[in-house]
């Protein structure tokens, strides 16, 4: 998983089978960029690929590759996490109180949700 747009094509294909214009679009990615790396998660046996007249349509292999998206966006989230926490820490005791209390007004938008 060398590349992000490879987890976010992933991540398109948890919710269906899609075309490559579909993910083009979804991913905001060249669509040779995105074809390579569609023959590369499809090398790796993550996604299948079904020929339909001149379409190509793409599907994640298995199910249990959902159980491995969720896992890595946990992992992902925690480490996020705790890199904030890290840097809450560092701050003194009167301004780190006033960071957590303005973080969890506001959502992370650094998270990633499977």
């Amino acid at each position: 998983m060398g590349d992000p747009v490879r987890l976010q094509l992933l991540y398109c294909l948890s919710h269906g089978e899609l075309t490559v214009g579909d993910l083009v679009d979804r991913v905001n990615a060249s669509q040779p960029s995105v074809s390579k790396h569609l023959s590369t998660l499809k090398q790796a046996g993550l996604i299948c690929r079904r020929q339909q007249r001149n379409k190509a349509f793409y599907r994640l292999a298995s199910t249990e590759i959902l159980v491995i998206l969720e896992s890595l966006g946990t992992l992902i989230n925690n480490e996020l996490i705790g890199r904030h926490t890290d840097s809450f820490a560092s701050v003194s005791s009167d301004s780190s109180q006033d960071s957590l209390q303005a973080g969890s007004e506001s959502r992370n938008p650094d998270l990633i949700s499977f």
